[in-house]
């Protein structure tokens, strides 16, 4: 019995042998369209180049100046759009240049020319205003004196004369005031020098009286801070020795008692002080020794 199939490898061949035999075919046909056509296009460029050789002259002049008017035209039309578009450019950069020339102006917040890379470094310009036309008129106050005691904005205050070295005149008055000083600080160790002065110079240089004076002092004037024990004294001195100006250390370790406010007045007051000499004298022997050994 005959069998009816066909074998599905020989038909897959006959029908690829088919499609390659029809694009073949197909390929041959539009090189030969293709060539055609061009052959068309040249033989029309011919027939044209003929035709304007037979066409009279004043007629191919008029077709050639239609053409070029035309041409002419999309040109001047182009440039017109460039023109447009350069114009709008010169409008953006004018807006640039007068909205930097006004920062410029107001801030100086900004260079003469902007460019792409930041100056990381660039600082504004700060202008110091000094001279007469940038001082404030003040208008001048005039003195109050006030007899019933009373205080008011109007008020001027009046510095105070402390001492004046013209009283000591004559080598009289020197010794009478180194006297003067001399009792002082027998009776007052830490007294301010300031306070007896002015005593003496108040009372017009009577050493007599200027004493009477100052002993009617309060204590807060003639100190105008607690008085030091001399034990105390003593630890500000060793202070001073260990640590030097550190009043810091001083107030921790030599002087708990006592602030560094209280020990920086104290210290002034100790350099006006015959101890102070003493102090300096010893330090130049001790200075002196490790010196030489």
């Amino acid at each position: 019995m005959a069998s009816n199939s066909t074998d599905p490898s020989t038909t897959d061949d006959d029908e690829y042998q088919v499609r390659y035999e029809d694009e073949a075919d197909d390929d041959e046909r539009t090189i030969e369209e293709e060539e055609q056509l061009g052959s068309d296009d040249e033989q029309n460029e011919l027939d044209n180049l003929q035709a304007d050789a037979d066409m009279p002259l004043d007629e191919l002049l008029k077709l050639y100046d239609q053409n070029s008017s035309l041409i002419h035209n999309r040109s001047h039309e182009e440039d017109d759009n460039e023109s447009d578009s350069s114009s709008e450019d010169n409008n953006e950069n004018n807006r640039r240049h007068q909205f930097h020339h006004f920062l410029q102006i107001n801030g100086k917040l900004l260079p003469e020319h902007d460019d792409d890379d930041t100056d990381d470094s660039f600082e504004p310009v700060i202008l110091i205003h000094v001279g007469d036309e940038y001082q404030a008129q003040v208008e001048p106050q005039a003195e109050f004196s006030s007899k019933n005691g009373h205080y008011d904005d109007r008020e001027v205050p009046v510095d105070e004369l402390l001492w004046s070295p013209s009283s000591m005149n004559n080598d009289d008055n020197n010794e009478k005031i180194d006297e003067y000083l001399k009792t002082i600080r027998n009776e007052y160790p830490f007294a301010d020098d300031e306070v007896s002065l002015q005593t003496l110079l108040n009372c017009q240089m009577n050493t007599e009286l200027a004493l009477i004076k100052f002993r009617q002092l309060p204590m807060k004037t003639i100190y105008s801070y607690s008085e030091w024990p001399l034990d105390e004294i003593q630890h500000l001195e060793e202070g001073l020795r260990e640590y030097g100006k550190n009043f810091l250390k001083i107030s921790l370790y030599k002087c708990p008692n006592r602030s560094v406010r209280d020990i920086i007045h104290c210290y002034y007051q100790w350099k006006k002080t015959e101890r102070y000499q003493l102090y300096i004298e010893e330090q130049q022997r001790l200075n002196a020794i490790i010196s030489v050994t």
